[in-house]
């Protein structure tokens, strides 16, 4: 049994009235997250004996947070924290690496690793593909770069995307030395080829330089 000197010891200042009466119990309170009902037990929160006040410490809302978090995913079977750092640690995939993949923002697997922020349902099921079969992820990295091609080609400068204006341009400007037509056929079909496989190149390199390589 503990004595009063060492209750006493164990109080701390209060945020609220400033008394030396506040001390941390724990305790278990409904939260809503997301439209959803949760039960979060044993957690601490700081409680002044003189004004009643509960609080609090930064700590302790972290704390808080990430048990919501936690309560949240077993709610609605989402992966854990353990579990999407495991996925990750068998693609041999750094946070950042991962993230680029998905399309997700910057720091979001991360925080999804510290249960600090969850992922969707819609997420988790592309994470739980990635798990059953790594090529999975190869799969979509090379959907989510053949998404933005159209993005890239439309950025292209006009002469490049008008291939019709160039090859008018180039017949005209051949017709004049009165040249054979097939000739003039063969050199402009040329020299539109090559500007094609000059279009689709940058356009690859554009959605290399953005996207990781898997």
């Amino acid at each position: 049994m503990s004595s009063p000197l060492s209750e006493m010891s164990d109080m701390i200042q209060c945020n609220t009235c400033g008394t030396q009466r506040a001390h941390v119990i724990k305790e278990s309170r409904p939260i809503l997250f997301r439209d959803t009902s949760l039960m979060i037990s044993e957690h601490e929160v700081t409680k002044c004996d003189s004004c009643d006040e509960r609080y609090y410490t930064r700590e302790q809302a972290r704390d808080l947070d990430r048990k919501v978090i936690r309560a949240y995913r077993e709610r609605h079977n989402l992966l854990s924290s353990t579990q999407i750092k495991a996925i990750r640690a068998k693609l041999l995939l750094s946070q950042r690496q991962l993230e680029e993949a998905l399309g997700v923002g910057e720091k979001t697997v991360v925080r999804w690793e510290n249960n600090t922020s969850v992922q969707g349902k819609n997420t988790d099921n592309v994470l739980r593909m990635i798990d059953l079969d790594p090529d999975n992820l190869r799969l979509i990295v090379r959907l989510r770069n053949a998404a933005l091609v159209p993005q890239v080609a439309k950025n292209l400068p006009e002469d490049m995307t008008t291939l019709a204006g160039m090859r008018a341009a180039i017949f005209s400007g051949l017709e004049q030395f009165q040249e054979v037509s097939s000739l003039i056929n063969q050199i402009t079909d040329s020299v539109c080829n090559e500007l094609i496989k000059y279009r689709a190149q940058r356009i690859e390199h554009s959605v290399r330089e953005s996207k990781v390589a898997l």
